[in-house]
């Protein structure tokens, strides 16, 4: 359930105010001359509810993003990006400076989304499936007609959109939001999530909680009988042509600082995990930190251990590209384990060693590729409807704990047992499993 908090973060609207142990790692400052397609795309392009989404509702002005709704030859139009495939997080503090322009019948909105929210695997699991967080949802009116422009709302939707959807939120926050900029702060735990208008927390939730990776969007939007009950109806005239129109979001910047536990590979200069530079903000993992691999890995997508490394957890998320890790030294893993919400493989060259019991979560169609040797693997348990494969020496596949997916035993132990005999395929698949718990 929602409620208000009274404490306050501070500077003023558009400065980054992020809390302390969290470092920048992402952020579009909107200063070039048009939209940044290597941090976003264009969502959603054509008919959407009663307006048709196009890329030239959207340009960059004076260093501001800008989503105008208009109107030309009777059809409405207004735009929406993301950084879907592009950039996605987990936990965190995300940042926009919005000036909401809103009129009657459409909204605009800042918000986070999930790739598998619609996947009917994860319902009744929204740790796992994602959470709809809208950080702040504005609107010139509500349904009764009443002026609600100078207050956001922050809206939470999860288990898909059909016959099992649920949704948290409704609570109207700030004041004064239709004039100028504003900041809008969300900070993003494994226990609670929060939103706070110019430094000021004003709404907290501890259920639902996302537990995979998400990425951000922009959206100005109307949506048909769906918006009228919501927004109002569109001016009888419209909104008047690109140039005039007065319904405009405005956004001077966006951020999104991690936790300093988490580091980002970048890949920019060689494939050396010492190198400063190939880490997000200089921050190369030190021992019990989540490793990230994702879009933002550059040329680079093998990694070469210097050394021993310790990790709590090792994480790739929302990128086709497929990760190698190489060397002869040793990955360790902690409880946190290896989570895969990706669209890529991930291959481990090196040798694994498991430092506590934890879970690795592959999703359906994706494969981790154990190439080394794989110590203590009595502690692992497989889940997320992917496949492990193991090609060095580990000890036998019953020590492994397959909840929700399968283990390709294919050479597995080949080195470790000379004279056995080979299959040409072992796999072993279980049934699915919904799970309801999330491992830290």
């Amino acid at each position: 359930m929602a409620f208000a908090l009274g404490f306050a973060l501070a500077p003023p609207a558009t400065r980054a105010a992020p809390p302390p142990g969290y470092y920048l790692v992402w952020a579009d400052e909107f200063d070039g001359p048009e939209l940044d397609l290597t941090k976003w795309s264009h969502r959603n392009l054509g008919l959407r509810g009663d307006a048709i989404v196009t890329a030239d509702a959207v340009s960059l002005t004076n260093g501001h993003l800008v989503i105008t709704t208009y109107t030309s030859n009777g059809l409405h139009f207004n735009g929406m990006v993301g950084t879907q495939g592009k950039f996605s997080a987990r936990y965190g503090y995300f940042e926009a400076a919005i000036d909401f322009d809103s009129q009657p019948g459409m909204w605009s909105a800042f918000w986070l989304q999930s790739p598998t929210i619609n996947n009917p695997r994860y319902f009744g699991n929204p740790g796992r499936g994602g959470v709809e967080m809208d950080i702040c949802e504005h609107r010139a009116v509500n349904r009764e007609g009443s002026n609600v422009a100078g207050q956001v709302q922050v809206n939470f939707h999860w288990n898909g959109y059909g016959p099992e959807h649920q949704e948290l939120g409704g609570t109207l926050i700030g004041q004064g939001l239709d004039q100028g900029f504003h900041t809008y702060g969300f900070l993003w735990t494994k226990t609670n999530c929060s939103v706070a208008i110019n430094g000021e927390w004003l709404w907290q939730t501890n259920h639902p909680i996302s537990h995979r990776s998400q990425f951000i969007i922009l959206s100005s939007e109307i949506r048909g009988q769906e918006t009228r009950h919501w927004a109002g109806w569109p001016p009888p005239g419209g909104y008047g042509c690109r140039e005039t129109s007065l319904a405009r979001m405005r956004v001077d910047h966006v951020r999104y600082y991690a936790p300093k536990k988490v580091s980002f590979w970048r890949g920019g200069t060689t494939a050396r995990w010492t190198v400063p530079a190939n880490w997000a903000g200089g921050r190369v993992p030190a021992s019990g930190d989540e490793l990230v691999l994702s879009s933002l890995g550059g040329s680079h997508a093998r990694l070469e251990l210097a050394g021993p490394v310790r990790l709590d957890r090792l994480s790739l998320w929302d990128t086709p590209r497929n990760y190698t890790l190489t060397g002869p030294h040793t990955l360790e893993l902690g409880a946190g384990g290896l989570d895969l919400a990706a669209r890529g493989d991930l291959r481990l060259e090196t040798p694994v060693r498991l430092a506590a019991p934890q879970t690795w979560e592959i999703p359906a169609g994706r494969t981790v590729t154990v190439a080394g040797a794989l110590d203590q693997a009595r502690h692992l348990t497989l889940t997320g409807g992917g496949t492990l494969a193991l090609r060095g020496a580990a000890p036998e596949a019953d020590r492994i704990q397959v909840a929700d997916g399968r283990l390709d035993l294919a050479r597995h132990n080949a080195a470790a047992r000379p004279g056995a005999a080979r299959p040409a395929a072992s796999l072993l698949p279980q049934p699915v499993v919904k799970l309801t718990t999330i491992p830290d």
